[in-house]
């Protein structure tokens, strides 16, 4: 009986032992299927983004066009910006000639105001003198010649 129980624990050790190098073995497998799921789940979501990518670079300009409309608004802010200098210096030109003219058209209107002020009171003033030479003339009846610088 004793050599059965040998037998028994012998069995039960070796049963045992497979059993332990199995579960490690399936252990080991576990890690590595483990493993190339986290690569295979990282390559899916590496292809979606690619794909992903993929749609929106379609869906924008090459970069030859992209290159074309940069230089066309370079070209067109260039022509702008000289079109603005002769602009700014036809303004210039321009100011250079009207100032004075302006100077001049100031001058000459506040002489015409001058002269419109002086003739309103000339005009003020004969028809006063006449006014009272109508009076004097009521009084007496002998006329007074008038004198050159009345008459203008």
């Amino acid at each position: 009986m004793y050599d059965a129980f040998e037998e028994d624990a012998k069995e039960y050790d070796e049963q045992n032992k497979e059993m332990d190098d199995l579960i490690n073995q399936k252990r080991a497998e576990l890690i590595a299927l483990q493993q190339k799921w986290r690569e295979i789940n990282a390559e899916r979501i590496n292809k979606e983004k690619r794909e992903a990518l993929a749609q929106v670079i379609t869906q924008l300009p090459s970069r030859e066009e992209s290159q074309g409309v940069i230089n066309e608004i370079r070209s067109q802010e260039k022509d702008l910006e000289e079109r603005e200098k002769v602009l700014n210096e036809k303004l210039e030109a321009r100011k250079e000639l009207l100032y004075p003219l302006g100077l001049n058209l100031a001058m000459v209107c506040a002489e015409f105001k001058e002269d419109i002020e002086t003739r309103q009171k000339r005009l003020l003033e004969m028809k006063a003198q006449k006014g009272t030479k109508n009076d004097e003339k009521k009084s007496s009846d002998t006329p007074e010649p008038e004198t050159a610088s009345q008459k203008s």
